[in-house]
């Protein structure tokens, strides 16, 4: 009877134990039903300058009013508002002042009662100084100015993670031009540059194709390194030609030039085209003259010229330079910016330099070709071609 009494004591212990233990799970819950909002969907962190753009979809759940970010472990936070429209929504935030480097998110959605999604997690790259110091220039193989005309621009190939060139300049107005130059193009021509202006350009890049922000290259300046003369040769266009004679296209030249008949300067031998001076049967020469002029922008020159041949020895011929509208005579030639004596078949093939120096913000400069050919019978002089480069 002992043992009945005992043991129905422990069976109404051991009930009230298990009663309690079961109950015990209800002090971690309210009586409200937890309500879990739709989520950020396909969230995408686009990289920007010291920034990045949050991207995200808003699948279904139309109770969705608001959202909260975190960022920095948690130290930096920002709330949203969002206004849904019908069906799926675009949401796209900005996060400013991050330092270059890489950022996780922390995204919940909220609706008006403050019932919030899931957390989703997120993150990508901020790009700065740092970056874009290290970003190289696209090369430029020349820079080339027609006077009266266009300048140009000769690029190497591009990077192929940039995204073109942006390039400035001064016209001969005054005006600051911009250009943008895209990577598949070679020669870029500019319209109305001031030669005593600048040309500048940086190339531009994104860290990637859905970067918010452009980055560039260091700043680099250029100027018209050769300046374009008019019918400069190889071959020379002559005019008014009469078999192997004639005159010479784009080009001054006095009548002491034109010793083949009334024509002369330019010679069609073999149907090359060269400009020539030539005492071989024909009148004699005295202070023959062909030139060029052109306003120069203050700087340092090189007038080279590519000899095609010299028949036996030349009396007194001379590339030369000027200031102002004329040539000197051959007398005079010390007086000239920068001369060449040009003398017999050893300068045959090669090339020959004037150097000379416009010390003004613009001047007029003439530039060709004087001879004298008065004893020397027979005497030829061939020139095939002529370039102007600034130093």
């Amino acid at each position: 009877m002992i043992n009945k009494v005992l043991f129905f004591m422990a069976g109404v212990i051991l009930s009230l134990y298990s009663c309690t233990k079961m109950d015990d799970y209800k002090k971690y819950f309210t009586d409200e039903e937890i309500i879990y909002i739709g989520k950020a969907d396909s969230v995408q962190v686009i990289s920007g300058r010291e920034r990045v753009m949050l991207r995200w979809l808003i699948i279904s759940d139309p109770k969705v009013s608001s959202a909260l970010i975190f960022w920095n472990n948690r130290t930096q936070e920002r709330k949203i508002d969002i206004q849904r429209g019908q069906g799926i929504d675009t949401i796209e935030v900005t996060i400013d002042r991050l330092e270059q480097g890489f950022h996780s998110f922390e995204i919940y959605t909220l609706d008006r009662e403050g019932n919030k999604s899931v957390p989703v997690y997120a993150s990508g790259m901020s790009y700065g100084d740092y970056y874009e110091a290290s970003l190289p220039n696209r090369s430029v193989d020349g820079v080339k100015h027609q006077i009266g005309g266009d300048t140009f621009v000769d690029w190497l190939l591009a990077d192929s993670t940039s995204i073109g060139v942006r390039l400035r300049y001064t016209d001969t107005e005054g005006r600051n031009r911009v250009v943008v130059v895209p990577n598949e193009q070679t020669m870029t021509a500019l319209q109305q540059v001031d030669l005593a202006g600048s040309i500048s350009y940086q190339t531009m890049y994104k860290p990637d194709s859905l970067a918010i922000d452009t980055f560039y290259a260091p700043i680099i300046s250029l100027k018209a390194n050769e300046i374009l003369l008019k019918n400069s040769g190889s071959p020379f266009i002559g005019t008014d030609v009469a078999g192997r004679w004639g005159n010479l296209k784009d080009w001054n030249y006095n009548s002491a030039v034109q010793n083949h008949n009334g024509v002369g300067g330019f010679d069609n031998l073999n149907g090359s085209g060269y400009i020539s001076f030539e005492y071989w049967g024909t009148p004699s020469i005295t202070n023959g003259k062909i030139w060029q002029t052109l306003n120069l922008p203050a700087g340092d020159y090189r007038f080279v010229t590519t000899i095609s041949n010299i028949d036996f020895t030349c009396e007194a011929s001379y590339v030369a330079v000027a200031n102002g509208q004329q040539l000197p005579n051959v007398e005079q030639m010390p007086s000239a910016l920068g001369s060449y004596k040009l003398t017999d078949n050893q300068l045959n093939n090669r090339e020959v330099t004037v150097h000379f120096s416009v010390n003004q913000v613009i001047m007029p400069v003439t530039l060709g070709f004087v001879s004298t050919m008065l004893n020397n019978n027979p005497t030829s002089l061939r020139i095939a071609k002529v370039r102007l480069f600034r130093d």
